[in-house]
């Protein structure tokens, strides 16, 4: 959702609009009553061990178009289970290496985009003086096309590979 929000706001503040501006509408069914469930504290990189810290930053790069990439909170939620983190390493290291990792996040915000497009339609015309879109655009960039649209693919993944298997 916040790919998507994120991805129909820097839309807006482009100015594009799609030539399509239904936003279409599917039955879902009512989501189960949410149990929140307590989290441990979310731990700051200075607070882990020197290898946890370098195993998170090293993840982090994985998959990323940028030089310095927004921490992956993700990958901080899961400091407590270093052995985790090392087999995530293990399974999204060689789909970083040959590329399907870029592949597969590509496409994913090529859908992303094609929703947010469809969504503009329905954000008001943005106020604000061009520094200031300059800078909300800068700031959302960073998220929007590169940090949220990496770890859409690579939770799935993650997801996918922890499920049990269906009998």
């Amino acid at each position: 959702m916040a790919l998507l929000a994120f991805s129909a706001l820097l839309h807006r503040l482009e100015g594009r609009l799609s030539a399509d501006h239904t936003v279409s509408r599917r039955a879902e069914p009512a989501p189960e009553a949410f149990v929140p469930i307590p989290l441990p504290p979310l731990p700051g990189i200075n607070e882990l061990r020197e290898p946890v810290a370098k195993l998170l930053l090293t993840l982090n790069g994985l998959g990323t178009r940028r030089d310095n990439p927004v921490l992956a909170s993700m990958y901080r939620h899961l400091a407590y289970w270093p052995q985790y983190l090392a087999l995530s390493w293990a399974v999204i290291a060689p789909l970083d290496a040959d590329g399907s990792l870029d592949g597969a996040i590509a496409d994913e915000l090529g859908k992303a985009q094609t929703q947010a497009a469809r969504l503009t339609a329905r954000l008001r015309e943005p106020t604000f003086d061009a520094e200031t879109s300059d800078a909300i655009r800068s700031a959302l960039d960073a998220f929007a096309n590169d940090v949220l649209a990496k770890m859409v693919v690579i939770c799935a993944l993650l997801r996918q590979l922890t499920q049990p298997e269906a009998e």
